[in-house]
């Protein structure tokens, strides 16, 4: 049974089972029933990790709520051991369900990381930091790692052998050719007079050889007849039958197109990485919204940061190297011309990108995910709301202070992760993925 979290929190003193092995037993099998529920539905990685992130997380946050009731199915006299709502033992619970999880499905493993990334630097968790970065720094290794099998270019591409059984050997056979010796003398002997050599009637030529001309004209046909019928005879009993090679051909030609089709496939896979990238380089050479049809250099820099995050989710697949956010940030300083990036409060980033007219794709993404807003979850979801940022609830949404400071290549990273961490847990896609 998985316990490494749960024994973690209980090492740095944030939760307390007086050394009851039985009580840290109904806690495991608490967090491998809220696993099972990640499994079952793996958007609910994304408000668990912020609610596990939050050392203040509210009491009546719906995940806080559903926690204690499955805490209560596994162990009923929970409240005999921790006064009130156990933050921290909830805590420990979803962190622990989500290294389970993590472990099993990539997709939880991406959204876990790319939130815990944005969210992180900006918590107060005193003694857990390390922890939580160990827990990064490894399932971001794992991830980078799979991710760069699929991005690389390899020296030679491996194409299968082609693969044809040809056919069984065509034998041509037919039968024996056989002249009727009788059916020929007898032809021959009607050819020949009126009689033969028996004094027989033969019915064939009344002509006898002593008549001269009249005998020749009588025999001549009747000898051709007689030797043609008789060869006609033997040739149609050794008659070959038509030989039928459409199904070969056929067999031939289908084990044709599927070597071709693999071995285009092959080269496909091998070469993607390469024609990403590239598509990469244009992109930040070319500095061209395809989102909002613009050049970035029209924007408002923090406009351009989000826009930019947004693009670039839509070119790249939801496992990307870790080298990805990197290469945003870098291009977020060709609009800043490596000028000391000046840090707004996340509420007033959020403002400007609700306002502007460049950010509708991006707005209209985030709404078609998110219709209602309850509890914990993805602070894009304020991208749909009717509501400003600078007020309690923008708190109570995110775990962060409205005027949290991020510069803008932290701003183009924080709305790059968030997609994809969104993505990767919920039916949500980009045009191109």
């Amino acid at each position: 049974m998985d316990t490494e979290i749960l024994m973690q929190f209980l090492k740095l003193g944030l939760i307390d089972l007086q050394g009851s092995d039985e009580k840290l037993e109904k806690l495991a099998t608490t967090s491998i029933s809220l696993a099972k529920l990640l499994e079952a539905d793996p958007s609910k990685t994304l408000a668990y990790t912020l609610i596990a992130l939050d050392t203040k997380a509210p009491e009546d946050d719906p995940v806080v709520e559903e926690t204690i009731s499955i805490l209560e199915e596994n162990w009923i006299t929970y409240s005999n051991t921790f006064s009130g709502t156990p933050v921290q033992v909830i805590r420990a619970l979803l962190l622990q369900a989500l290294v389970i999880s993590a472990k099993e499905n990539q997709q939880v493993a991406i959204a876990f990381v790319s939130i815990t990334r944005n969210v992180l630097p900006h918590m107060e968790i005193g003694n857990e930091m390390n922890m939580w970065s160990e827990l990064v720094k490894k399932f971001e290794s794992e991830l980078n790692i799979a991710a760069e099998k699929e991005w690389i270019t390899p020296e030679k591409i491996s194409v299968e052998t082609f693969s044809y059984s040809p056919p069984k050997q065509i034998k041509v056979s037919s039968a024996d050719v056989t002249l009727n010796y009788e059916a020929l003398k007898k032809g021959i002997e009607k050819a020949s007079g009126p009689r033969n050599s028996n004094s027989e009637t033969t019915n064939g030529n009344k002509y006898t050889v002593a008549h001269g001309e009249p005998w020749i004209h009588e025999f001549v046909p009747r000898m051709t007849t007689a030797i043609t019928e008789v060869i006609d005879t033997a040739f149609a009993e050794a008659k070959i039958k038509p030989i039928d090679i459409a199904k070969p051909l056929q067999e031939l030609s289908t084990a044709v197109a599927d070597h071709i089709d693999s071995t285009l496939e092959a080269v496909s896979k091998a070469t993607i990485g390469l024609q990403r990238r590239t598509s990469l380089i244009w992109w930040k050479e070319s500095l061209y919204s395809q989102s909002a049809s613009s050049n970035y250099r029209q924007m408002p820099i923090d406009i351009a940061a989000a826009i930019m995050a947004f693009d670039l989710f839509n070119q790249v697949p939801t496992c990307s190297p870790a080298s990805v956010s990197a290469f945003l940030s870098e291009s977020i300083l060709l609009l800043t011309k490596d000028e000391n990036e000046k840090e707004v409060g996340l509420a007033d980033r959020f403002r400007e990108v609700q306002q502007s007219k460049y950010a509708d794709s991006l707005r209209k993404y985030i709404q078609n995910l998110f219709k209602d807003i309850k509890g914990r979850g993805p602070i894009l979801r304020f991208l749909t709301l009717d509501l400003s940022p600078n007020n309690q609830q923008f708190g109570e949404l995110t775990g962060l202070a409205p005027d949290t400071q991020i510069s803008n290549s932290e701003w183009a990273s924080w709305v790059f992760r968030e997609l994809q961490a969104i993505r990767a847990v919920t039916s949500g896609e980009s045009e191109d993925d």
